[in-house]
């Protein structure tokens, strides 16, 4: 649960993060740009800056998974870990290769109201 809620909760905030960050790059490039300062440097900035916020997501999503993977973990050591509450009786026999190991014997079927099968 804890990771559904990181999820639920993170995604949103770190989406917003990132098209709030996305649009700052655009506006300061714009502006360095439309004052043709640093014309060069502005050109090399923005792609830079846009491929660091794209990993910066790209790790967020990566880390929400990374959460998920975890308590699902955490839920099949759970199974794992529990013990077995079937009786073992030791056979008398050994059991030969290919043979059964389990036999059913005397064993009938009915719908309620119906007659056996």
């Amino acid at each position: 649960m804890g990771a559904g809620l990181a999820n639920n909760v993170f995604q949103p905030i770190y989406g917003l993060a990132y098209n709030l960050a996305q649009v700052a790059v655009l506006a300061y490039g714009v502006v360095l740009i439309t004052r043709a300062i640093h014309r060069r440097l502005a050109h090399r900035v923005l792609p830079v800056c846009e491929q660091l916020l794209h990993s910066a997501r790209q790790l967020a999503v990566v880390w929400t998974a990374y959460q998920q993977a975890l308590a699902a973990l955490d839920r099949i050591s759970a199974v794992l870990a529990l013990e077995s509450n079937l009786v073992v009786v030791p056979s008398t026999e050994p059991v030969r290769p290919g043979a059964a190991v389990l036999e059913f014997e005397r064993v009938t079927f009915s719908y309620p109201g119906g007659r056996k099968c």
